[in-house]
C-alpha cells in the first residue's frame, strides 16, 4: 500500500502548533524532535522529513506562523471599515480562547529562551517587527502622520501587557475582559 502523499503546508501547520503545545506546557529544552514526534502519534521522521534539526524547526515555526498572520487577518477583516479592522487586529493579537492562550504562552516561553544559536532571537525579532508593521498598516488610516509611530508603541505596549497578564493569570483576564480593555483602547485612541 503506497502512503498518502502528505500536504507540506498542513504538515508544517500541525507541527508548528503541536510546537507551541509543548512549549507551552512544558518550556523551551522539551521541544526536541523526539518529543515532537511523539505529541504527533508517529516516529521521528514525521517531523525530520520537514525539518532535520531543532535550529531548523525554530526557523520552519517562525516562518509558517509569521507567513499565516496576513492571509488570517485578511480573512477576518473582509468587508469591515478602517476603526472595525483596527479592533479585529486588536483581538486578534491577543489571546481570547484556551488555543490562543496555549500558543502565546508557548511563543513567551520560546521568546523567554536565551539560546542564540538556535534561532530563537530572530524568531522574536520577526514577531516583532512583524506584529508592528500590521499595527502600522492599520492606523495609518486612523491617526495623524507625525502620531503612527508613537501609537505604534502605545499600542503594541498595551496588547504585549495584555498578553503576558492573560497568560501569567488566565482566570483573571476572560475574552470578556480583553475585550472591555480594549474598548478603553480604542476610546483613548478617540478610534471607538
Amino acid at each position: 500500500m503506497i502512503p498518502a502523499p502528505i500536504d507540506r503546508s498542513v504538515r508544517i501547520r500541525e507541527i508548528r502548533d503541536a510546537s507551541f503545545r509543548i512549549l507551552s506546557a512544558h518550556g523551551p529544552k522539551a521541544l526536541t524532535l523526539r518529543r515532537l514526534a511523539e505529541e504527533l502519534g508517529g516516529s521521528s521522521t514525521l517531523v525530520t522529513h520537514i525539518f532535520g534539526t531543532r535550529s531548523a524547526l525554530l526557523r520552519g515555526i517562525t516562518e509558517s506562523a509569521i507567513e499565516d498572520y496576513d492571509e488570517e487577518i485578511a480573512q477576518l477583516e473582509q468587508g469591515a471599515d478602517a476603526r472595525q479592522r483596527l479592533r479585529i487586529l486588536l483581538e486578534w493579537m491577543l489571546p481570547l480562547d484556551e488555543e490562543q492562550a496555549r500558543a502565546e504562552r508557548g511563543r513567551i516561553m520560546l521568546v523567554g529562551h536565551s539560546d542564540r544559536h538556535l534561532g530563537v532571537t530572530d524568531f522574536s525579532l520577526r514577531m516583532e517587527h512583524k506584529m508592528r508593521q500590521l499595527l502600522r498598516t492599520h492606523l495609518r488610516e486612523l491617526v495623524n502622520d507625525g502620531e503612527v509611530e508613537d501609537t505604534v508603541e502605545y499600542v503594541r505596549v498595551f496588547t504585549n501587557g495584555v498578553v503576558l497578564s492573560a497568560a501569567e493569570r488566565p482566570s483573571s483576564w476572560s475574552a470578556d475582559r480583553q475585550q472591555r480593555v480594549v474598548d478603553q483602547l480604542l476610546r483613548r485612541l478617540g478610534i471607538s
